[in-house]
């Protein structure tokens, strides 16, 4: 039961309610206000109405994330009660529990997650910085000087 409880005592070594409650509602902030994919469906919407719907629907799909990330962690903290760090439970099933052929396409999957969420970051930024703060400063600049000021910005490569 201990290993389900979300609120635990200000001592707990690994989150502490306080620090629960002064970063959960930070990171609830920069999930529903800053995901791509949810400020996407927000401004491709018809209306104020289909944008909700949009956003409630996405949020719905992120109740996989229980059954895939949490109960697995949960059960690794079952299955594992003398690992030291619990960031280990994770690996440590997929490398123990999964067949060979399963384990590879799960860490292709994460190595494709991490590859797209950083594409997707570098891309925001540099648009945020080219369309947000180059053009207010130079708004006589063409759109091949908007590419190179993006690319800039993304990676620092100059070239187009």
């Amino acid at each position: 039961p201990e290993n389900l409880s979300l609120i635990r005592p200000a001592t707990d070594p690994s989150v502490p309610w306080p620090t629960l409650i002064i970063t959960l509602p930070l990171l609830g902030f920069y999930f529903w206000c800053t995901s791509q994919a949810m400020v996407q469906r927000t401004l491709s919407a018809r209306s104020v109405n289909e944008a909700r719907w949009g956003n409630l629907f996405a949020g719905l799909l992120n109740f996989a994330v229980f059954f895939v990330m949490v109960l697995p962690g949960v059960a690794g903290r079952v299955l594992y009660p003398g690992l030291e760090k619990g960031d280990l439970i994770y690996p440590k099933l997929v490398f123990e529990l999964m067949p060979p052929g399963i384990k590879g396409v799960v860490v292709v999957g994460f190595v494709a997650a991490m590859i797209s969420t950083l594409s997707s970051i570098l891309n925001s930024a540099a648009t945020l910085v080219t369309m947000d703060f180059v053009k207010k400063f130079r708004p006589d600049l063409t759109s091949r000087g908007q590419v190179m000021a993006g690319n800039v910005a993304e990676i620092g490569r100059a070239h187009v």
